[in-house]
């Protein structure tokens, strides 16, 4: 990016809590570059599975998250990106704050914006042309890419974006305090797992945890079938949806 991006603001619709630490060395990064980072996010809709993680520091604003039936939210943001340089948002097609920023950087010149995230919905296997097509026009508009990782290349390659404004974050998430979680639990409780699911105490056990999209399914089948041709004891245990 350029030098002359003094202020960033990074707006998420929440800080789920595998991400909380990204924006802690993303706003350490920032700083020995002489860049600020402000992290504005609001809050999970009513009955969200996900945890809210958000941060207490002097560089993290609540924002208020307005949800509707059909899936949209509209984020009230505007006193924090006034001073801004660089605005950042998730690319999500539900975010209508996305299609603001967007507007007012065309008509008035306001702060430059990036998309975060896949360039794409990893995450259906349902073809809707017209909203595909509507995802792909916006997705065009950022004056700079954020992807997810390589594969998002090839995505806005076929949207004709230009190369030169796009950077690769490799995106993944911190299990350090799932991990942790896992490690405190009792034998008496690893045991009862065990014996729910008729495994045995030699057999080696993976674990997925997540939700099970469309690009996730075939390498997860895949990576299980290659461990257990070289292990026959091998049990792998699913837990999310999709």
């Amino acid at each position: 990016m350029s030098n002359n991006v003094k202020r960033v603001v990074f707006i998420q619709r929440m800080v789920p809590d595998y991400r909380a630490r990204f924006f802690y060395l993303l706003r350490k990064s920032l700083e020995n570059e002489g860049v600020k980072l402000d992290l504005v996010a609001g809050t999970t809709r009513s009955g969200e599975a996900l945890v809210d993680a958000f941060p207490i520091e002097p560089w993290s604003h609540r924002c208020k998250n307005y949800y509707f039936s059909n899936g949209l939210y509209y984020q009230n943001v505007g006193t924090f990106t006034s001073n801004a340089d660089l605005v950042i948002v998730h690319e999500g097609g539900t975010a209508l704050i996305n299609y603001e920023l967007l507007l007012r950087r065309k008509l008035f010149g306001t702060a430059k914006v990036a998309f975060f995230g896949h360039g794409t919905n990893m995450n259906t296997q349902q073809q809707m042309p017209i909203r595909n097509s509507i995802k792909n026009y916006i997705a065009r508009l950022p004056d700079w890419w954020f992807a997810y990782t390589d594969i998002s290349l090839e995505v806005f390659d076929t949207l004709q974006y230009p190369k030169n404004k796009i950077t690769v974050v490799n995106n993944s998430i911190d299990t350090r305090n799932f991990i942790t979680r896992l490690n405190s639990l009792e034998e008496v409780v690893i045991d009862q797992v065990r014996d729910s699911l008729n495994i045995s105490s030699t057999d080696t056990v993976g674990l997925f945890c997540g939700r099970l999209s469309r690009i996730k399914i075939s390498f997860l089948i895949d990576a299980a079938r290659a461990i257990a041709e070289n292990n026959s004891n091998y049990k792998l245990i699913i837990i999310g949806r999709g």
